[in-house]
């Protein structure tokens, strides 16, 4: 009987270590990306199509104002329609060389709760520094008038 104890707290060790939060679940699928991406962006902007619809909106109305700002990559995932996604930003608006739609939901992660809300994830050298919420690119680009 202690020997199968053992055992499953032996198993429940090695997957428990496995477990892998938000934050590093982002910064690895975004490093990942920017290990082959050609260009080197100061900010990647991460903007899931449902969630928080205000802080979706948010941003949806950030990158209309800055989408021809290319140190910023902005990334659409977990899009529901392609077709809305391209009345709602512009045909044009989503072909540009720094926006991705994210087709596959490599960077949407269902698990975890935070992946409803816009984030930006702040870059130097092709590796994550930090992640940030949403609001963050305002204090650097405030709204254009």
């Amino acid at each position: 009987m202690n020997k199968v104890i053992v055992h499953i707290l032996i198993l429940l060790s090695l997957f428990g270590c496995r477990l892998v939060n938000f934050e590093q679940a982002v910064k690895k699928s975004f490093e990942n990306y920017l290990d082959s991406a050609t260009y080197s962006y100061q900010y990647i902007m991460l903007i899931p199509n449902s969630g928080c619809t205000g802080c979706i909106s948010e941003a949806e109305y950030f990158f209309k104002e800055y989408k021809d700002n290319d140190k910023i990559l902005f990334i659409f995932t977990h899009v529901i329609s392609k077709k809305d996604l391209r009345i709602r930003m512009g045909k044009e608006n989503l072909q540009r060389k720094n926006v991705l739609i994210d087709n596959d939901n490599q960077f949407y992660f269902e698990e975890f709760q935070e992946s409803i809300y816009p984030i930006v994830a702040v870059i130097k050298d092709k590796k994550v520094i930090a992640l940030k919420d949403h609001v963050f690119l305002r204090e650097i680009y405030p709204p254009k008038d």
